[in-house]
């Protein structure tokens, strides 16, 4: 069950106190087997032996009629209930029988031994139930003494064999310990010392790297890794490394955990907030103290609409609005909010709405209409492309196009009423028309009157049509109107269309 050794190593004067003296099996599978063999033991005889040292006497005791196993301090390691042993002061305190195999080399049977000398005892160990890194093998081989089955009636003599193993199945742990200023200038916001913590406590050394974008791999990040970015020791299983000019944003750290093994792991860490003298807040892509439009529109890494559109490519720490190390369309959603909060202009809010109709534009025509309602709702039920994926149904994408997706088109990025069908965020008489025409079409699209998006054009849809008519966006929140009862007769519903578009042309008369 070992897969590999980590080899000892020869102290010098370099490496005094801290070398590896002995070597340590690796152990990788889910269990693994602890076997102590025992030999018959054979002394020289008294008599004679400085004439014929060659004489030899059977001490059978020696060969021993019982053997313990115990892991670190005393460990339930063989199914039975608790450790086996827990008599304090004992020599055999938190040690465990062998119960896979248990056969001593001395077997007192029919008042003398019988035992073959040899001695076999096997343990079967469930790896899953040790933590991860190193454990301290002892197994305690016993000389027979009980007087009640031939032995002289003595205390306790044994034999320790011991051995160091390291378990690692699973890859190494890291959690973040702290993103603080530097204690030397805690004053100085924008210089900041990442602590990084081995939760499992096998780290042999650690890199780290601030805002790297989402979509690299973890090949591409492992052939990163060097000295620049190769963090110290800062205490006991923690690792420090400090960065200067940090941006106000929620960043996001990638850590590389190596465990002496060479088993290592690459773990991206998000939501590491800093309010720094660089940048006044989210929104700030620029960080130059205040929110300007080319923070919202525009290419490349310090533009809101730059990074959004590189598909994670690209990552900014201003930009990650909900803090999950993603900048999508969630954070756009949320972008109005902290541009708010932020006391941003009327210019810089006007930006923030072109860059959410533009994002409407999934056909990439250049213009975002009911062209767009028609190319999602003929997607419907395929894997979602980042285009088209608008509500964000899974992490980097991996949603599927359905009417949720359309219902993000109408509501968060053109901020239209639901009335509004050809999405130019005015409520008129055009858009009584596309009802009009649509009137009746089962698997209907909002765009040829289905106002509830419920795939049918009715009476419904005439009601949220006129409670919103007049309507002009943008809007922050969707005109409803409660459902009334379908009409009982089609006569009924023709009627009541008649009539509006009636009282349509009377106004535009007058």
């Amino acid at each position: 069950n070992v897969a590999a050794t980590l080899p000892g190593a020869t102290p010098t004067a370099a490496n005094n106190g801290t070398a590896r003296l002995a070597g340590i099996d690796v152990i990788t599978a889910n269990s693994f087997n602890v076997q102590l063999g025992t030999t018959p033991v054979s002394l020289v005889s008294p008599d004679g032996a400085s004439e014929n040292p060659a004489i030899l006497v059977r001490d059978v005791h020696a060969d021993g009629d019982t053997a313990l196993l115990r892991i670190d301090g005393g460990l339930n390691l063989n199914n039975l209930p608790g450790v086996d042993h827990v008599t304090p002061g004992s020599v055999d305190y938190g040690f465990e029988e062998f119960t896979t195999t248990r056969s001593p080399g001395y077997v007192y049977s029919g008042g003398a031994n019988v035992g073959t000398g040899v001695g076999t005892y096997t343990q079967s160990i469930d790896t899953t139930q040790l933590a991860e890194g190193r454990h301290y093998i002892t197994a305690r081989a016993f000389r027979h003494r009980d007087s009640a089955t031939g032995g002289d009636g003595g205390p306790a003599v044994f034999t320790d064999f011991t051995k160091t193993i390291y378990v690692d199945r699973l890859k190494p742990e890291a959690a973040i310990a702290s993103f603080a200023p530097f204690a030397s200038s805690p004053g100085t916001l924008q210089n900041r010392d990442l602590v990084v913590r081995s939760t499992d406590g096998t780290a042999d050394s650690m890199h780290f790297f601030l805002d790297l974008p989402a979509t690299l791999t973890d090949g591409q990040i492992l052939a990163m890794v060097g000295g620049g970015n190769a963090a110290g020791d800062y205490d006991r299983d923690s690792f420090i490394r400090g960065y200067s000019g940090v941006r106000t944003g929620n960043h996001v750290a990638t850590v590389v955990t190596y465990e002496p093994t060479g088993n290592f792991n690459v773990q991206r860490i998000p939501g590491l907030f800093a309010q720094t003298e660089l940048g006044i807040g989210l929104g700030d892509l620029t960080s130059r103290g205040g929110l300007q439009t080319n923070d919202i529109l525009g290419t490349g890494v310090n533009s809101f609409e730059g990074v959004l559109y590189s598909q994670n490519t690209l990552f900014n720490a201003a930009a990650d609005i909900d803090a999950n190390g993603l900048v999508d369309n969630l954070d756009l959603l949320d972008l109005g909010s902290a541009l708010t909060s932020q006391g941003a202009s009327a210019a810089v809010l006007s930006a923030y709405d072109s860059l959410l109709v533009k994002r409407g534009d999934v056909n990439q025509d250049g213009v975002t209409n009911a062209a767009d309602v028609a190319s999602l709702h003929g997607s419907f039920g395929g894997g979602a492309t980042w285009l088209k994926d608008l509500n964000i149904a899974g992490p980097l994408n991996a949603g599927v196009v359905n009417v949720a997706d359309v219902e993000t088109l109408i509501d968060d990025l053109v901020r239209t009423s639901r009335g509004d069908f050809n999405l130019d965020r005015v409520v008129d008489g055009n858009d009584f028309l596309i009802w009009q025409r649509g009137l009746g079409t089962t698997g209907a699209r909002f765009d040829q009157g289905d106002a509830n998006l419920n795939g049918v054009v009715d009476a419904d849809d005439l009601t949220i049509f006129r409670n919103s008519y007049g309507t002009t966006g943008p809007i922050l929140a969707t005109v409803t109107a409660a459902a009334i009862p379908e009409p009982t007769a089609a006569t009924l519903l023709v009627a009541a269309a008649a009539s509006f578009l009636g009282t349509l042309r009377f106004r535009r008369t007058r």
